[in-house]
């Protein structure tokens, strides 16, 4: 194989690792910008189909590039262990961001109530539901104008956590491509 074409090659997945990224981190920016109420076809749908666009071009050159790296005689071990890094990372990744979304809801649901002038009690009753975020339910032990309030607080709440662990994502992602940025060779690349 000419040196050329391999360096071409590698050139072209570099960018695709860097720009994969930056367009899967704008797509996760665009979904933090939606608030409650609104079309899904206004709101989330655009920016889904941005990170579709991003997700397909950073995965491609990613497994072509670990592969090329380890060389035909490890193929298969590389393709296992990239395998199990993706898989783990997901997982890691759902622990932590549902960790910080929690997390997250919990401070926004106590600045709501401490604005409505809410007991401790009531607030620690309420504080209970922060784990089922987007289906955190009001008690029935208050009246239904009270629940309307506090039910759009949970919203305000969920609404809150959400857009912190989208921005957490798409900086996360963002990362990914300053990385690849930084680890192309590019004095192999342009041989």
């Amino acid at each position: 194989m000419n040196l050329g074409n391999v360096a071409a090659r590698e050139l072209h997945h570099g960018c695709f690792l860097i720009a994969g990224p930056v367009i899967t981190a704008a797509s996760l920016i665009l979904l933090a910008v939606p608030t409650i109420g609104g079309s899904y076809w206004r709101t989330l749908f655009p920016a889904i189909v941005v990170m579709g666009f991003g997700m397909t071009i950073s995965v491609a050159p990613l497994t072509t590039t670990v592969m090329h790296a380890a060389g035909d005689q490890y193929a298969g071990a590389a393709s296992g262990i990239n395998n199990a890094i993706a898989r783990i990372a997901g997982l890691l990744a759902v622990a932590l961001l549902g960790t910080i979304a929690v997390g997250a809801f919990r401070m926004a649901l106590d600045k709501q109530l401490e604005l409505l002038h809410t007991s401790a009690q009531v607030a620690q009753s309420l504080q209970g539901q922060a784990p089922r975020l987007a289906e955190a339910q009001v008690p029935a032990q208050f009246d239904s104008g009270t629940r309307q309030v506090l039910q759009q607080v949970f919203k305000l709440s969920f609404v809150f956590s959400f857009r912190v662990t989208t921005l957490i994502a798409g900086a996360a992602a963002f990362l990914g491509a300053i990385i690849a940025w930084l680890t192309i060779d590019r004095a192999k690349a342009t041989l």
